[in-house]
């Protein structure tokens, strides 16, 4: 898995930019990502800028880039994910979290 194809987060204060190598994805308010990864139930997709996030089931959750061929997110880094942006105790982290690679089934 090359960092050109791998799909990662970087959490900042307030925002949540989504990347692909040097391609931004996607930039979303932290407190809107927060709010849509801890509903109760499945929520409608959320689609922003490039991408289209939505469940596949209780504990999947699929990035859509580009209309194209999603790649999945691993319950763990789902888990990792809802902490970094939901918790307001958690630190913006500067650096970028790889959350998931499109090739992955």
């Amino acid at each position: 898995m090359s960092r050109g194809t791998q799909v990662e987060v970087q959490v900042r204060m307030d925002l949540v930019t989504v990347w692909q190598g040097n391609r931004t994805l996607a930039v979303l308010q932290r407190s809107v990502l927060a709010a849509w990864l801890w509903q109760a139930r499945p929520p409608s997709p959320l689609g922003i800028d490039d991408i289209v996030l939505s469940y596949e089931g209780p504990a999947c959750l699929s990035i859509t880039i580009d209309g194209r061929r999603p790649c999945h997110i691993k319950h763990k880094q789902l888990l990792r994910l809802a902490h970094l942006v939901g918790n307001p105790r958690v630190p913006a982290h500067a650096g970028r979290r790889p959350l998931c690679s499109p090739t992955q089934a």
